[in-house]
């Protein structure tokens, strides 16, 4: 077998990473929508702590999304130079 013990863990490591992740984005599916679904429960404090939980989050990814935008703005002027 003729290959290079360091870049087939490399490898290996990447596809377990990439295994990962795709776990991770399911289960963030499933978490939104779990968390969804109980803004329709009939506990009132149950519904407000969903409720708070997603504008909780939704306020965060803006946030990041919003930073994100500016970062790759400075990168492009600093190409630019």
């Amino acid at each position: 077998m003729s290959w290079k013990l360091p870049s087939f863990l490399d490898r290996q490591r990447d596809e377990l990473v990439a295994q990962g992740l795709a776990l991770l984005a399911q289960s963030v599916v499933k978490a939104v929508e779990t968390l969804a679904g109980l803004l329709d429960a009939g506990d009132g404090r149950l519904k407000r702590l969903a409720a708070r939980d997603i504008l909780d989050q939704h306020g965060k990814f803006r946030e990041l999304d919003e930073l994100s935008r500016r970062i790759e703005a400075v990168q492009g002027r600093l190409k630019e130079r």
